[in-house]
């Protein structure tokens, strides 16, 4: 039995206001020193991990199979033991947190790494670790924050900067001292692109329980909005058009497009212009930042108005804002659930392309006449083996000529469960022959595939075209 969430770990990035115990160029200069000790020693070790694995390499490139990682490089991995601790003067703990981290990024990419698939992902800018146990501390002082960090040279105490900006990051660390005196864990310190200060603390804070009772608020994207919100064993539903999302889009595209064509006909101003295209994607992925924040806080609050127990999300019709960081987005909202007591149900579904003469998958097969017209329905099923068992069903079906509209691939074990899925989702358009057959009305599902961008997943669109518009 799975175990139940009951603390989340959020970490809040608030800039620094005041140094309060020395001059700030002094702060500013310990901080690039700091973290530019920490960009080196966490490269050098993960160059030293992949140069310690040697061993895998070889075993792949003769075909033999990739096998873990051995204990004694395990232990060597750490940099308890390493010399990058001579480098941190009473900072261990900032090293082995650096370590760490190293440790278990090259483990969640070294098959990629080995088989060529992935480079070493080196970074340009590690933040400096902060751990707790190690002298840092937040604390509220006259109705200011006050944090008291350990970098390179010195201990250096300093006000963080409040305002209406940073509230809700400072009352969600307000809120969890009061429930704990240890909520504050390892945090970081970087320098942001501007040259800012940034601190970066790790808040953990406890989640509500859930409620027992209460309605489920469903969150769906729609072909004509970005989502359509309603409340279940309700009518009235309400919309999320962000119609300005598609204006930033396509003022990011023109930009973009005018600076590339710039680029090539004088080659002295390409870095001025590189920096320009720089900063054109990071305004433009600002505000992608901003609005899923945003969108994901109102859908929540908008829910707990509502007095719901649970959101109920699918994200599967993409067409309407297909570059869209949905990741972020699904997990902004889990976020703002867990800190509400919420329960969130993510019903996306996805239809993968499967190889049709192998792979079991679900098929939506449309049959033709031998004139060339099809007859207006759909049969849906699903094969666990080659194509034969296919189609002796399509042959048992009427013997019609037939083109395969799209194919679901699915374990051989779910099979049988996603056809009734599908059978239960376009039920309204059923119909049934005079020999018992189930057929579905070509309308309903063929307008089901442009919303999914299914249609002809499997790379017969040229075929599908000479039977329907596509």
């Amino acid at each position: 039995m799975a175990k139940t969430k009951t603390h989340s770990v959020r970490t809040s990035n608030i800039p620094v206001y005041k140094v309060i115990n020395g001059e700030w160029c002094d702060f500013y200069k310990d901080v690039s020193e700091s973290t530019k000790l920490a960009r080196l020693t966490y490269n050098r070790m993960l160059s030293r991990l992949a140069a310690s694995d040697d061993q895998s390499y070889k075993d792949y490139a003769s075909g033999k199979k990739i096998g873990k990682m051995s204990k004694n490089l395990v232990e060597k991995s750490f940099p308890y033991n390493s010399n990058e601790s001579s480098n941190f003067p009473n900072c261990a703990q900032t090293c082995a947190s650096l370590g760490t981290k190293a440790f278990k990024t090259y483990v969640q990419s070294r098959f990629q790494i080995i088989r060529g698939q992935k480079t070493l992902p080196i970074q340009r800018s590690t933040p400096w670790s902060l751990p707790t146990q190690s002298g840092f501390t937040v604390w509220q002082d006259d109705g200011k924050w006050y944090a008291k960090i350990k970098l390179l040279s010195q201990t250096w105490t300093i006000e963080l900067k409040s305002g209406s900006n940073y509230a809700y990051h400072i009352n969600l660390i307000k809120r969890a001292l009061e429930n704990d005196d240890k909520a504050i864990r390892d945090s970081t310190i970087r320098l942001d692109k501007k040259g800012k200060v940034i601190i970066g603390t790790a808040v953990r804070y406890p989640i509500k329980q859930k409620k027992t009772v209460g309605s489920t608020f469903k969150v769906s994207t729609s072909l004509n909005a970005f989502l359509v919100c309603v409340k279940e064993k309700s009518r009235i539903p309400f919309t999320f058009n962000a119609d300005q999302v598609k204006k930033w889009q396509n003022e990011r595209k023109r930009k973009q497009q005018r600076l590339q064509q710039d680029k090539k006909y004088d080659r002295k101003t390409r870095k001025y212009i590189n920096i320009q295209q720089d900063r054109v994607s990071q305004k433009y992925n600002n505000r992608m930042k901003t609005l899923c924040h945003t969108t994901a806080k109102e859908i929540v609050n908008k829910a707990v108005r509502l007095d719901c127990a649970k959101i109920e999300l699918d994200t599967t019709v993409r067409s309407y804002m297909p570059d869209f960081p949905w990741y972020d987005f699904v997990l902004k909202i889990q976020q703002k659930c867990d800190q509400q007591g919420i329960e969130l149900v993510n019903i996306t579904s996805e239809i993968i392309p499967p190889d049709i003469d192998n792979d079991p998958h679900v098929y939506f097969f449309l049959p033709v006449e031998y004139n060339g017209k099809h007859l207006n329905r759909i049969k849906i099923g699903q094969t666990a083996t080659k194509n034969q068992e296919r189609e002796r069903a399509i042959a048992a079906a009427g013997g019609y000529n037939y083109v395969i509209l799209c194919a679901d691939k699915q374990p051989k074990t779910k099979l049988i469960k996603k056809e009734k899925e599908y059978h239960a989702k376009f039920a309204h358009c059923k119909i049934i022959l005079d020999n018992g057959e189930e057929w579905f009305k070509l309308g309903s599902v063929l307008e089901w595939m442009r919303e999914v961008q299914c249609l002809g997943n499997i790379g017969n669109l040229s075929q599908i075209a000479q039977v329907i518009e596509v």
